[in-house]
């Protein structure tokens, strides 16, 4: 019988499958970049390029108005 031909095919697709499955596990693994240098890099060329942002005030105001 084919019993030897049909492990061997059992094994390599067991093979495959485990290299698919750790291929797609890999993908889904997302990588911890800091992002606060990147913020902070942003920051320090706009000091050396003098750009100055305005401050914006955390008060907040109440305008009177008219309801009709």
């Amino acid at each position: 019988m084919q019993f030897k031909r049909i492990k061997i095919l059992m094994l390599v697709l067991f093979v495959l499958l485990d290299i698919f499955l750790f291929n797609w596990w890999r993908a889904g693994q997302t990588t911890n970049e800091q992002v606060a240098d990147a913020n902070a890099d942003i920051i320090a060329e706009m000091k050396k390029q003098n750009i100055v942002l305005p401050t914006f005030s955390r008060s907040v105001q109440y305008n009177s108005y008219i309801a009709v």
